[in-house]
């Protein structure tokens, strides 16, 4: 009889521990880890150009015409970004004429700076130069986020956008 009282403490010290939720059991809680959301990857840049484009003589000797308009750039993914330079490349007939550079710097001179913030629209002026005439303008925007990936996005200016020359007189619009 002896056995018996050591059995029935052995069943009863089991019951205890699974009723209270001992590690053995199975209907234990566990720790609920709250995980954040991760942070995107890269920028999201979205340019539109804007319907002011103008095109004209230049006053700079060094090139005989330009065309200006006005580049609507938005950031919606949460990352920021700089833009490094808007390139024009002219073509004529299908054919690579001539190719411009507006540089950061000058970016920043005509727009008050080159930054794109998180989650951002902003409007900058561009001008690109040429010393002959195109059927096509072909722009390439060149950004980098503040994750360090590299950005192009490329677009066309041509015969069914909406370019008008600007006058001699009057208010002409800029004509650096």
């Amino acid at each position: 009889m002896r056995k018996a009282p050591r059995v029935l403490a052995l069943l009863a010290a089991v019951a205890a521990l699974v009723g209270c939720g001992g590690e053995g059991s199975p209907t234990a809680a566990t720790d609920v880890v709250a995980l954040a959301a991760a942070p995107a990857p890269k920028a999201r840049l979205t340019v539109t150009y804007g319907l002011d484009t103008v095109s004209g003589p230049s006053l700079d000797p060094a090139y005989a015409e330009y065309v200006h308009f006005t580049s609507v750039v938005t950031e919606s993914a949460g990352v920021g970004a700089n833009l490094n330079y808007v390139r024009g490349e002219f073509y004529r007939s299908g054919a690579l004429v001539e190719r411009y550079e507006m540089s950061a710097a000058e970016l920043q001179a005509s727009a008050g700076g080159n930054r794109i913030e998180p989650m951002s629209t902003r409007a900058l002026s561009v001008m690109l130069r040429r010393n002959g005439p195109c059927d096509l303008v072909r722009t390439t925007f060149q950004f980098t986020d503040d994750r360090g990936n590299d950005h192009y996005i490329v677009g066309n200016l041509g015969a069914g956008s909406t370019v008008s020359a600007a006058s001699a007189g009057g208010n002409a619009g800029p004509r650096p």
